[in-house]
């Protein structure tokens, strides 16, 4: 799936690791997929947003159901820029899923369109309890 921009709406970005994500997908699964990302270059609040998923702060993000229910797309929003940035297309299983969006997006800078705020760093695991110290 290339980069594509539509006339009247957003640019649809896949991240290296997405277009990984897309090629792996069985063919059938990929146009559904494909239908997908065409609905985010016209509206890309389409999706739910993302909050804080088992843990992790994926507040950056949207994700977006298709086959099903089960397969999601993980992405981004930059209004600013009409950007939309996919971190992740998968199989729905656990959290699988947004467990790689929220490690890829730590890899990566994304521009919160409404607000300007930079997200970037470590993912944002919850912390393990540290055991009791002897002294």
């Amino acid at each position: 799936m290339p980069t594509s921009v539509s006339a009247t709406g957003y640019e649809v970005v896949l991240t290296g690791a997405a277009q990984d994500d897309f090629e792996k997908l069985d063919r059938s699964i990929q146009k559904t997929a494909v239908l997908q990302l065409e609905k985010l270059k016209v509206s890309p609040l389409y999706g739910k947003l993302c909050g804080n998923k088992h843990g992790m702060d994926l507040s950056a993000c949207r994700s977006l159901h298709f086959q099903r229910n089960c397969y999601r797309i993980v992405y981004s929003v930059d209004e600013a820029k009409k950007k939309t940035t996919v971190l992740v297309i998968g199989r729905r299983e656990g959290s699988a899923v947004y467990r790689a969006a929220a490690t890829r997006l730590s890899d990566i800078d994304v521009q919160l369109g409404a607000v300007g705020v930079r997200v970037s760093g470590k993912a944002r695991f919850p912390a393990k309890p540290r055991p009791p110290s002897g002294d």
